[in-house]
């Protein structure tokens, strides 16, 4: 099912265009040094730390994109680009007391067939994850990604991992990986 309510309050990046004309082209691709760190609680972000909100939108053909993704995540993401879908964030979850931020990834863009794929896989994917009484389950939400630099709105879908409720966070933080792997296999 796609929830037509933003799930990402404020949903925004700076210069949507570069970061697609990256994401399209090898040619205006860049190679920059490294912008990212990781934090003693794995949150790659500028700055290396669990407070940090902010990393820098790598497009497929830049240099540090397979690095910079956050390792359970990761496999989920490599899929989507194998897809042709055009991520913009993602983030394997993380438990920063009090707050759990629950696995994501976001697709800038996506087409009516695209969005249909990721339904059926979540949908089926979520069947396997109740089988295994996991307790927790993808959510597709359809909103928009805002441009500071052009004042403007695209369409994007946000894909989460959301810990049902009852759930412990770290029985949630322990199934990521499993519930990656279902959702990857249902996509393929």
């Amino acid at each position: 099912m796609l929830n037509l309510s933003d799930k990402r309050h404020p949903n925004s990046m700076d210069n949507i265009a570069d970061f697609l004309s990256r994401w399209h082209s090898a040619d205006a691709s860049v190679s920059l040094t490294k912008v990212y760190t990781r934090s003693p609680s794995g949150r790659i972000n500028f700055h290396g730390t669990d407070d940090c909100a902010y990393a820098f939108p790598y497009a497929r053909f830049d240099s540090h994109f397979t690095d910079a993704l956050e390792p359970l995540v990761r496999p989920l993401v490599e899929c989507l680009v194998n897809h042709n879908f055009i991520t913009y964030t993602s983030c394997e979850g993380h438990a920063i007391s009090p707050h759990l931020l629950e696995l994501h990834v976001g697709v800038i863009n996506p087409t009516d067939v695209g969005t249909a794929l990721i339904q059926h896989a979540v949908a089926q994917s979520n069947d396997a994850l109740k089988m295994r009484n996991m307790n927790a389950e993808f959510q597709l939400y359809a909103g928009e990604l805002y441009c500071e630099t052009h004042a403007r709105a695209v369409p994007c879908l946000d894909l989460y991992l959301e810990k049902n409720r009852g759930l412990s966070t770290a029985l949630y933080l322990a199934s990521r990986e499993a519930a990656v792997s279902l959702l990857v296999k249902c996509l393929q």
